[in-house]
């Protein structure tokens, strides 16, 4: 009885160890998206223009100032780090007052804002997105809707140039 238990002990240990050794030499099957789009900002580029929420402000402003890309697009390899997506913005006119606006910012405030899409023309870098965003350079003025997440950052995702 003994010798059969030593012999299943063995026949399981070496049945273990032929997994382990494929299961090392396999090739990784990690992906590392290229660019930060989640299924979110992905309905968005496909689906209609028009779905913004009542909780979200819409405000016309004007870029100040395109940013330098992160560190943290550059470690991500984002689309940001060729791309700029970080601006200085002045809010000029708060044309909507969503749920979430409780006098955070006002007309002449600056703020700076993340644009989902990138501050560069969308046409080559998004070909999928219903209506290629024109770009955005410094002084440009726009109207948008503004997402704000809950450590007070702004998100811009669609926005018309004015």
């Amino acid at each position: 009885m003994k010798k059969i238990s030593i012999l299943i002990f063995i026949v399981v240990l070496t049945a273990c160890s032929n997994r382990s050794n494929k299961v090392a030499n396999e090739p990784s099957q990690l992906k590392v998206e290229i660019y930060s789009i989640d299924k979110e900002d992905e309905d968005l580029m496909k689906g209609p223009l028009n779905n913004s929420s009542p909780k979200n402000t819409k405000v016309i402003a004007k870029v100040v100032e395109r940013l330098s890309p992160s560190q943290a697009d550059i470690d991500m390899n984002s689309i940001c780090e060729n791309h700029p997506c970080c601006s200085k913005i002045e809010f000029l006119a708060i044309t909507y007052r969503g749920s979430n606006f409780h006098g955070q910012y006002n007309e002449g405030d600056t703020a700076t804002a993340r644009f989902t899409f990138t501050l560069d023309a969308t046409e080559s870098l998004f070909p999928e997105l219903n209506s290629p965003l024109p770009g955005l350079a410094n002084g440009d003025f726009f109207e948008a809707e503004l997402f704000e997440n809950d450590r007070g950052e702004y998100t811009i995702q669609i926005y018309d140039k004015k």
